[in-house]
């Protein structure tokens, strides 16, 4: 909580002295190296908590770090070999460097991501929270520093600063990293999960396009300068409200999963609808009354350059208010055990948010209409995710078989 409350009060100092373009060109580079780092690892890190012998839970975790720096090496091949023009189409200027360093971007995103999971493994949370505080504080000094001599570079590189800052730090306090590598129990451990990475791949190659195609897609039609008032709004309300929505979550999670194993599926059905009923009305009245203030607000707060993106925020407050309705139910498939339908949800949510945004580039659409049609679509994704939550948790009979009828 402490870490992103830096990064919200930090906001300010630094619209100020950057530009929307400048924000624009960072949100690329991050979604693009976010993209990447989705699916570096081939979700082999995953696999850590299902050993409990811990020897090979650490080389699951070498085996992770080892496909990374593979598939990061071949990345930056690729990034090389790519077209001069690849660069300016993507949103990213005229830089070809800037792209190359998309591979150190992703290496050290994914590594944090194995850090970090091994931390929960170990039940280090109190040093994972240090060490989130830490990249946060990271991130405002070097963004903040930098800002002058590297313009969006200080941006990019207050991101890598800070990543690295997280690996190092957990890195240090970890004996994991200090162990040494045995490579036929390595090839084990891939062979034994490699279902992980032809399953869970997909799936989170999926979730990523969801979370940063779109504003790589506004980039790529409106310009640098419209994704960085896209970033701004997305930063100042995703962020607390994926706060609200992980707490939640975790609190209705607990509840379920209990409710779960004594197969009281009568209580998880009264505990979905009570919390739906609650977090909607949580939802409507907190997002709502953030929308009605949200351009003025900006154009005080952030700098007059930077009031147009209150208007987007206006413009995306279904998508927005429907995702912290939602929060709560993203982990009841895996739960009833349907990664199947999981699956398909992340398919269908992928193809309507990148489709809709496609369409509207196509036609030529005005700014505003795009943002509209991406807080509508938005919204319509997450108003399925939880249809699909209630009709499968309705259908749901202890023994695994499904019964007809809701309750």
């Amino acid at each position: 909580m402490a870490a992103q409350l830096i990064t919200v009060v930090v906001s300010p100092l630094l619209t100020r002295l950057y530009q929307p373009s400048d924000f624009g060109t960072y949100t690329v580079y991050a979604s693009l190296a976010a993209l990447l780092a989705s699916v570096m690892s081939l979700r082999f890190e995953t696999a850590m908590f299902v050993s409990s012998i811990d020897e090979e839970a650490i080389a699951v975790v070498h085996l992770s770090m080892l496909v990374i720096v593979v598939a990061a090496a071949a990345s930056l091949l690729v990034a090389v070999a790519l077209p001069a023009s690849v660069p300016a189409r993507l949103g990213l200027g005229t830089s070809r460097e800037l792209l190359a360093l998309v591979s150190l971007g992703a290496l050290l995103t994914a590594a944090l991501r194995v850090a970090s999971l091994w931390s929960l493994r170990v039940s280090e949370f109190r040093r994972l929270s240090i060490s989130r505080l830490t990249q946060s504080l990271t991130s405002a000094a070097v963004q903040i520093g930098m800002s002058v001599p590297l313009a969006s570079g200080g941006l990019i590189a207050g991101l890598l600063a800070s990543n690295a800052v997280g690996v190092t730090s957990l890195a240090r306090s970890q004996g994991v990293w200090r162990a040494s590598m045995k490579f036929p129990l390595i090839l084990r451990m891939m062979r034994e999960h490699r279902r992980f990475a032809l399953l869970s791949t997909p799936s989170g190659l999926l979730n990523a396009i969801v979370l940063y195609v779109p504003a790589l897609v506004i980039a790529a039609i409106f310009g640098p300068a419209v994704a960085g008032m896209f970033a701004l709004a997305h930063r100042l309300l995703a962020l607390p409200l994926n706060t609200i929505g992980q707490a939640l979550s975790e609190a209705f999670l607990t509840g379920f999963s209990e409710m779960k194993r004594a197969d009281d599926v009568v209580g998880m059905k009264r505990l979905f609808l009570n919390a739906l009923a609650g977090i909607s009305i949580v939802s409507i009245l907190l997002v709502g009354s953030l929308a009605l203030v949200g351009p003025a607000l900006f154009g005080r707060v952030f700098g007059q350059n930077w009031e147009q993106a209150g208007v987007y925020l206006r413009l995306l407050t279904p998508m927005y208010m429907l995702g912290l309705i939602a929060s709560p139910f993203g982990g009841v498939l895996e739960l009833l055990n349907r990664q199947d339908l999981f699956l398909m949800r992340e398919v269908v949510r992928a193809v309507v948010l990148t489709g809709s945004l496609l369409v509207c580039g196509t036609f030529g659409l005005s700014e505003v209409a795009t943002f509209a049609t991406l807080g509508l679509s938005g919204a319509a994704t997450f108003g399925f995710a939880v249809a699909v939550a209630w009709s499968t948790l309705s259908t749901y009979a202890p023994t695994g078989q499904p019964i007809a009828g809701g309750d």
